[in-house]
């Protein structure tokens, strides 16, 4: 599907977070590294602050991981239906309450697990190839942004800023922070706010298809499909699809790009 920026009037790139800028180890794209992540904390951290666990990490893990895949695979159910986002602090809370039914936990353990456990994902998250070099280059010409679906923010600026990807971004919305997630309208409508543009004048960048490509189609910005291995096709919603970052820059400030060197 070809499309020319020249004809569209763009001054800005809404960037996604998750497998475009940055990947994590999500639950639903890298299981493994997602799961090392929970036993990791469940084993080492969990301990520190939840007592009935510090006897128990051999013989509860694979009850610990059941319910852990319960209670995440609720939330992302009740996410997509209602737009609302959901939390570490909640999934914790009702993993533990399932697989330790005696014992009670208090928002100030539950707020510290959520930190703890956003801390071992952002610890294994790796750079998308380019984006050091692609965001500062479009930097010089466009006001750059991030909306990103993640329940837990933290674990997404220390990521960023762990890469120097965070410098260059003007406006940052987490859907943990704002409470609304992709593509959910009241998601898109909060970063465009933050942009302060219109969101004709938007190219949103992300990996997937109906969060991504879908809600910003459907609030009116342009977008920039950057599949993930083994998709591909055109889809009514993709009015570019990427072969990778670099791509935004002969996209965007090609012409420029050859106007200062000649």
């Amino acid at each position: 599907m070809s499309f020319n920026p020249s004809d569209h009037d763009i001054r800005g790139v809404l960037f996604d977070w998750g497998d475009t800028l940055v990947h994590p180890p999500g639950i639903t794209t890298d299981v493994d590294g997602h799961f090392g992540c929970v036993e990791a904390f469940f084993r080492e951290d969990l301990p520190e602050r939840f007592p009935s666990a510090r006897n128990a990490v051999d013989t509860k893990w694979q009850e610990f991981r059941s319910n852990y895949v319960s209670v995440a695979g609720d939330q992302i159910r009740g996410s997509l239906e209602t737009g609302r986002e959901h939390s570490f602090e909640e999934r914790f809370g009702r993993t533990l309450g399932l697989t330790f039914p005696t014992k009670t936990t208090d928002e100030a353990t539950l707020a510290w697990m959520a930190t703890k456990f956003g801390a071992r994902v952002a610890a294994e998250c790796w750079q998308i190839k380019d984006a050091e070099t692609v965001l500062p280059k479009l930097k010089e010409k466009l006001k750059l942004g991030l909306l990103s679906n993640y329940p837990h923010a933290p674990a997404v600026h220390t990521s960023l800023e762990r890469f120097s990807l965070l410098q260059h971004l003007d406006a940052i919305t987490v859907s943990g922070e704002i409470g609304w997630s992709k593509p959910d309208p009241r998601a898109f409508e909060h970063a465009m706010g933050l942009m302060g543009m219109p969101p004709q004048q938007l190219l949103y960048v992300g990996d997937d298809l109906v969060n991504d490509m879908e809600g910003a189609k459907a609030y009116g910005m342009h977008t920039a499909w950057l599949p993930r291995k083994g998709q591909g096709g055109e889809h009514p919603s993709v009015d570019v699809t990427l072969t990778g970052l670099t791509d935004l820059i002969d996209l965007l400030i090609g012409d420029d790009s050859q106007t200062n060197q000649s």
